[in-house]
């Protein structure tokens, strides 16, 4: 059903088993993994609505939400379709084991190109990717992101939504994969608090000896 919302995993609905595009050795017999599109209609440039992709397994093994304004489209295309479709793990990160499937995220229109273009600010922020790991073995995996096949992966932040669903801001058009054993030193949310933490640092120690050099002044000859 285009739009609806996936249900994760939970009492009611448990995972089905992971489908594979090519499964591990021994693995049980599965149906082929799910490949999955939806649509929004253009309004100038851009998106009019929120475009849903999401696959039919249960829980879906990938769920993408862009919302209206997001997607930039060639003037006198009328509609903007993006798909998602599994790929067998071609190549490994330098450290850790892709998860499960790679997930290409494409998109086309109905006249022209279209690229990802959020407009300044934090709009970008309710767009979302969901991957569905293969297991809820933890430490968990993490986001791992490449515009293109030729280049390396890149970490992205990672949230957990469920015993073993996964989510990140979506990165832009490109390859999405969850990997185990990928050691994550620092996050920009980390690294902005650490500048904020020095920023803060400095202006206390310039205030500091502002008053020093004040007292100094004021002391009798």
């Amino acid at each position: 059903m285009p739009g609806a919302v996936p249900l994760f995993d939970g009492i009611n609905f448990p995972d089905e088993p992971y489908r594979y595009v090519v499964p591990p050795a021994g693995y049980q017999k599965t149906p082929a993994p799910d490949h999955a599109s939806g649509s929004a209609a253009v309004t100038g440039t851009t998106n009019s609505t929120t475009v849903y992709v999401n696959t039919d397994e249960q829980a879906p093994q990938i769920n993408v939400v862009l919302p209206g304004g997001l997607l930039r489209v060639t003037s006198g295309a009328t509609s903007v379709t993006v798909s998602a479709v599994p790929q067998a793990p071609d190549r490994q990160p330098s450290k850790g084991t892709i998860d499960g499937n790679v997930y290409r995220v494409t998109a086309i229109a109905s006249a022209g190109i279209v690229t990802w273009s959020p407009p300044p600010g934090d709009a970008a922020s309710a767009s979302t990717m969901v991957l569905r790991a293969t297991s809820a073995r933890q430490p968990p995996p993490v986001f791992l992101y490449r515009a293109q096949p030729t280049l390396a992966w890149t970490v992205l932040p990672t949230a957990p939504t469920g015993n073993d669903v996964y989510r990140t801001q979506f990165a832009g058009f490109g390859d999405y994969a969850l990997a185990f054993g990928v050691v994550v030193t620092s996050s920009p949310h980390s690294d902005a608090w650490a500048i904020s933490l020095s920023v803060l640092l400095v202006v206390v120690l310039l205030a500091v000896a502002a008053v020093l050099v004040v007292r100094l002044r004021r002391r009798p000859v």
